[in-house]
């Protein structure tokens, strides 16, 4: 990682830090990963759904107006029973090409994010609010 990365990381990393301190939290905890059943048990909502359920009822999604400006739906991916989860606005033009959240230049400062938390997106839950990307990116 070259210095200027660093730099921006670190920055990145310390005003997360400072926001989460503001809203009360005062220390940071890491567990390891909980065994299958409780994953499996944790990647279900409330009413017994799994992600990938949630996924195939999705489909080509046409329940409102944004899917006439996307090439792809951009659903999370991840662990669905992650300790951690991150959630963006909407995807942007490289999402919306590849059908995955955080691939573009904000994804790239994340992955780092993640990296420098010693963790892997693969372990980590990303989506965004909205699945289709909005019109000029607003």
């Amino acid at each position: 990682m070259e210095g200027e990365e660093r730099a921006l990381l670190a920055e990145a990393l310390r005003s997360y830090l400072e926001d989460l301190r503001d809203t009360g939290v005062d220390g940071l905890s890491y567990a390891p990963k909980a065994p299958a059943a409780a994953v499996k048990a944790a990647a279900e909502t409330p009413g017994g759904e799994t992600m990938e359920a949630i996924r195939a009822d999705l489909g080509d999604c046409r329940r409102c107006r944004l899917c006439d400006g996307r090439k792809t739906i951009v659903f999370g991916s991840g662990d669905p029973a992650a300790r951690l989860m991150v959630v963006g606005e909407g995807p942007g033009r490289e999402e919306d090409l590849q059908g995955l959240p955080f691939v573009g230049e904000a994804g790239q400062l994340l992955t780092k994010m993640i990296e420098a938390m010693q963790l892997t997106r693969e372990t980590v839950y990303i989506c965004n609010v909205v699945k289709c990307r909005p019109p000029e990116n607003r």
